[in-house]
């Protein structure tokens, strides 16, 4: 008897060790990184082009340029039926580096490459049109984006619509193997209760009783999560006015303490 649990206790070790072997695996990435300085041309863009970049001050500008320049090091950024420009490549890499910004040495284990198509693009086997689309199966590792839509979305920084972002929100919540509006790794368990709670009974109230918050968030608790994230990194203040609470729940969700 003694035998068969020393057994069993050997293989729950060992199955504990496999577990966290994996996900140090996952979160331990051999990242290139830059050997030259950030080029000046795509500074210009950025102070162009980026609204998040522009309200920065200039040590965390050079922070951002550093996780700019590693993200495009580290992904591959193609076109369907398109030539890709530094333009096309800045304003993605802007989309992945802002939701993440201040989430030390992050990486999208779940992306290998961002495909740009000229305008909307057909979702697959559903005949429907989309700006931007992650998933699973053949789109595995992969993110589409609608060129003119993430142009549209660095356009504005009023509207809270910015494609880039709201996709990659969705990478993030995908990145502990699921996609449910809960980033595990960054929530503790009485964060994930309180804000499934609270984004419940925010999306009801979308459309009903507020309006500053774009309809879409009411489609689902993952919708919600990206809809009001690209609120968040949008228009922060105007966010932080009208729903201080929603500010505060999304502030602890993209700044966390706990460092990956």
């Amino acid at each position: 008897m003694d035998y068969d649990w020393r057994i069993f206790a050997i293989l729950i070790v060992g199955m504990l060790i496999i577990g966290y072997l994996r996900t140090k695996k996952k979160r331990k990435v051999n990242k290139r990184m830059p050997t030259r300085d950030f080029p000046k041309e795509w500074r210009s863009i950025l102070e162009l082009r980026v609204p998040f970049y522009q309200k920065l001050p200039s040590t965390k500008k050079r922070s951002f340029e550093k996780q700019i320049h590693i993200f495009l090091l580290n992904y591959k950024i193609s076109g369907h039926q398109t030539e890709v420009t530094d333009l096309d490549r800045i304003l993605v890499a802007a989309g992945g580096v802002i939701p993440t910004f201040a989430i030390h040495n992050w990486h999208y284990s779940n992306l290998d490459e961002i495909i740009i198509f000229p305008n909307h693009f057909e979702i697959p086997s559903t005949g429907q049109l989309a700006k931007g689309l992650v998933g699973s199966g053949s789109m595995e590792g992969k993110l589409w984006l609608s060129r003119i839509a993430l142009y549209k979305g660095f356009s504005d920084d009023k509207d809270q619509k910015n494609v880039a972002i709201h996709e990659f929100i969705h990478l993030m919540d995908m990145e502990d193997g699921k996609i449910d509006s809960i980033l595990y790794d960054r929530m503790s368990e009485k964060d994930i209760e309180e804000w499934k709670e609270f984004a419940q009974r925010k999306a009801d109230k979308v459309g009903n009783e507020i309006f500053s918050i774009r309809g879409y968030a009411k489609a689902n608790a993952i919708e919600f999560l990206a809809v009001t994230g690209e609120f968040y990194f949008e228009d922060p203040d105007s966010l932080k006015s009208d729903h201080p609470e929603l500010y505060r729940r999304l502030h602890k969700i993209f700044h966390p303490k706990k460092l990956l």
